[in-house]
């Protein structure tokens, strides 16, 4: 009874949130059943924080490459990216999402 109402309580936050919940069951370390809550992103649209997220990673991916084959300097932006992704967190501004906003990309 109490998993049902667990599952009812996080499918009324999945709209609010734009995470689903599904319910995996795995086998403890003592061999007992455990079903786990699993998170995931929405992904039927490309929406401005999804696609925050993809920019972001594809620039740190880029200079670090860039760091080890160019020059080590580009790990500024490293740092710059995952500054403002630690600004976004705390903060919900951020300029990427106002670009994409202009865009055309929607908000969730």
């Amino acid at each position: 009874m109490s998993e049902q109402k667990d599952k009812a309580n996080f499918e009324e936050r999945e709209g609010a949130l734009g995470y689903k919940v599904n319910f995996e069951e795995r086998e403890g370390a003592l061999g007992q059943k455990n079903k786990e809550k699993l998170y995931q992103l929405d992904k039927s649209s490309w929406y401005i924080e999804r696609t925050v997220y993809l920019v972001g990673g594809f620039f740190v991916l880029t200079s670090g490459v860039l760091a080890l084959q160019v020059n080590i300097k580009f790990l500024y932006f490293t740092i710059f990216v995952g500054a403002m992704f630690m600004n976004f967190a705390i903060t919900g501004w951020c300029p990427m999402a106002i670009i994409l906003q202009k865009l055309g990309f929607k908000r969730k």
